[in-house]
């Protein structure tokens, strides 16, 4: 049968027979239990343990005041609501108006009769409950607000720029810090090792140092701590029992909240938190700690997101690779620094900028287009793009661009990661430039060898029959041409075994500076009148091992090609003689590291178109009309150059005139005097 709810009603009175005349008046009120205490010196006793509604209290009593309970009652928090009635043997205004002062609730000379005594206490009852009900939503509100508030608070702590430590501590405090949470002021967050076999100790309050100690690694399963984060649930205990497997001498008894931090099925770590003993566990308690739980998980989550983030930004930015971010409109929104060294562009001046400002012009417009309809379909595409620099340098990418969609599967981004490839292509050019010299010099030399030997035969027949003929005959004249002729042959056929290494050419020690200086002379006297010869010739002994002829035949070439670049407009001629260093990360990547000679001639002439800039070198080829050069110039200085393990590098832009670089090993005075270069 269901238990009955009783409105418990506590007399406080010295006098029984007040006591037997309201047992009459309530015994067919079920609804009321009645409890009666003679002995005011027990009365706040009895009040504790009787846990009234309503509070009949009489003014009069010879042991002690009844004004003088009802100041008492009124001053303790939990009886400060209690209804109290006084009863009065009599209408004392005084002692009425007194007892209202001191909170009584009502005031009754005894006794009413039946009806009034019932409907009163009715009335007070009700106000009592509807007190208790008002002051019970009003915690819970309090309650749910302190809670709200907290949570909130742990997730600004997550946004604060502090290590996860300090952050687990601030959240830590904030816990212990809930009036409504009936804990000690103390506890511990646990976090899961990366081997997910143990917790650590990451902060805690108010641990005893024998407790920090035992508890910096707690084994999955060991103590309420590792058995909450085994069975992923959260573990109560009132008191100590044998589930506290970590004790210490001197340890006071306590009750737990273990609380593993969750995210998901993952056990991330455990929040315990200490209760005084024999605590009972709350509905409330559990619901709350569950919430800060999950609220602590999405900070772990969000502290790992972030060590991921920074992990990948900290690669991106310190990879060789060029990386670059755009929106789906193809506005840039990020490039990494090796991005900003290759383009020479500040991200400050990309930010919202379309790629196509690094445009050089070698792509064409179909070639977008194709690049686009890849990205649109959301495919990959890969390629590549000769590029521009902001100081209009070019240079090469080899790209692969990757569409970014986002949850719904729209294409929110572009990201381009591309390698810069403008070194390789050059030394590729370089390497398909020197085989190509390579084949044409044994092309050339085998034709000069043979070619040779025909001239021979012929300028002996031609000398032979010039023996026999009169120098007035007319045919004699028409030999002596024939000869002149091969004899051109025959320093053309010199020029070609130069150009392809062949035969042996004598060396020596030669001081440059004075062997420029005089091929200058020469220079200078044979320049055209519009171009104006400029020289810087260092005084230092720039020693090289070379033939002072070939030498002196690169310059000739050199400067003869620069005077005819510049003989329409005019302009003028830089010769200069300097030393140069060559370290082993220098763009010279074919030359050894050491000193050279660097001789430098740079005209302010037409300049040379850049699609002919790598066939330059190449043997009979000209951009000069038919009888003004054989186109065998460059090919020799190439040669002699290459012979002596040097360098030519060439820089040309039209109508801003062109730059040539020669660059030679220095010998000390150690080096033989005598060297030959055998022939190859």
């Amino acid at each position: 049968m269901e238990k009955t709810f009783k409105n418990r009603i506590l007399l406080i009175d010295d006098a029984p027979i007040t006591g037997v005349l309201l047992r009459r008046y309530f015994q067919h009120e079920p609804e009321f239990e009645l409890r009666h205490c003679t002995d005011a010196l027990r009365s706040e006793q009895e009040i504790e343990q009787f846990n009234p509604h309503v509070v009949l209290l009489d003014l009069l009593m010879p042991e002690r005041d009844g004004l003088d309970v009802l100041k008492n009652l009124r001053t303790r928090k939990k009886f400060r609501h209690l209804p109290v009635v006084i009863l009065s043997s009599e209408e004392d205004p005084e002692q009425k108006a007194r007892a209202f002062d001191l909170g009584a609730n009502d005031y009754m000379v005894k006794l009413p009769d039946k009806a009034e005594v019932i409907a009163r206490m009715a009335y007070h009852v009700s106000l009592y409950h509807n007190r208790q009900r008002r002051i019970k939503s009003e915690a819970l509100e309090a309650q749910r607000r302190e809670s709200a508030e907290t949570i909130s608070a742990l997730l600004q702590t997550a946004l604060e720029p502090l290590t996860l430590q300090e952050q687990l501590s601030v959240i830590l405090d904030h816990i212990l810090s809930i009036g409504w949470l009936r804990i000690q002021a103390k506890g511990a967050i646990f976090l899961m090792d990366e081997q997910k076999t143990r917790l650590l100790l990451a902060a805690q309050k108010g641990l005893a140092p024998e407790l920090q100690t035992l508890c910096a690694q707690v084994n999955l399963g060991q103590c309420l701590c590792g058995r909450a984060a085994l069975s992923r649930q959260l573990i109560f205990c009132h008191d100590v029992d044998e589930r506290h497997e970590t004790r210490f001498d001197g340890m006071q008894p306590h009750g737990h909240y273990c609380v593993p931090i969750m995210r998901q099925d993952q056990v991330l770590g455990v929040i315990t938190l200490y209760l005084e003993p024999n605590h009972q566990s709350q509905k409330e308690e559990r619901a709350f700690l569950i919430d800060v739980s999950r609220t602590i998980a999405g900070l772990l989550e969000r502290k790992l997101v972030e060590k991921t983030l920074k992990l990948q930004a900290a690669a991106i930015d310190q990879a060789g690779d060029l990386v670059l971010i755009t929106n789906a409109a193809g506005k840039i929104e990020y490039v990494n620094p090796a991005f900003e060294q290759i383009s020479g562009y500040p991200f400050s001046q990309l930010k919202g900028k379309n790629p196509n400002i690094l445009k050089s012009g070698y792509q064409d417009q179909r070639f977008y287009q194709q690049l686009w309809r890849t990205l649109k379909r959301g495919k990959v595409w890969q390629g590549r793009f000769v590029n521009k620099n902001k100081d209009n340098q070019l240079y090469d990418l080899e790209t692969s661009i990757s569409p970014i969609r986002d949850e719904s599967d729209t294409i929110t981004n572009y990201v381009a990661v591309s390698r810069d490839m403008t070194e390789r292509v050059r030394l590729e050019k370089q390497l398909v430039q020197s085989q190509k010299m390579e084949a044409i010099g044994t092309l050339a030399g085998g034709i000069a060898h043979d070619f040779n030997n025909i001239l021979g035969a012929i300028t002996g027949y031609v000398e032979l029959s010039q023996r026999k003929l009169d120098k007035e005959h007319p045919v004699f004249g028409h030999l002596k041409k024939v000869l002149r002729a091969s004899k051109r042959a025959r320093n053309l056929i010199a020029q070609l075994l130069t150009f392809s290494r062949h035969g042996e050419i004598g060396v020596q020690r030669v001081i440059l500076a004075p062997l420029i200086k005089e091929v200058l002379k020469l220079l200078t006297a044979g320049a055209p009148e519009n171009v104006r010869l400029v020289s810087t010739i260092v005084d230092g002994e720039l020693t090289i091992s070379a033939d002072p002829t070939s030498i002196h035949q690169v310059l000739m070439n050199l400067c003869t090609n620069a005077f005819f670049a510049m003989k329409a407009q005019g302009g003028t001629l830089t010769v200069t003689l300097k030393q140069a260093i060559v370290d082993a990360d220098d763009s010279l990547s074919d030359l050894s590291p050491g000193n050279y000679a660097l001789l430098t001639v740079q005209d302010t002439g037409e300049g040379i178109p850049q699609e002919i800039q790598q066939r330059i070198f190449d043997p009979f080829f000209t951009t000069k009309n038919v009888g003004e050069g054989t186109g065998l110039g460059l090919s020799v200085v190439h040669g002699i150059v290459s012979h002596l393990n040097g360098r030519i590098t060439v820089w040309s832009r039209a109508k801003k005139g062109t730059l040539f670089q020669v660059y030679l090993p220095l010998v000390t005075a150690e080096n033989n005097s005598n060297t030959t270069i055998m022939e190859k």
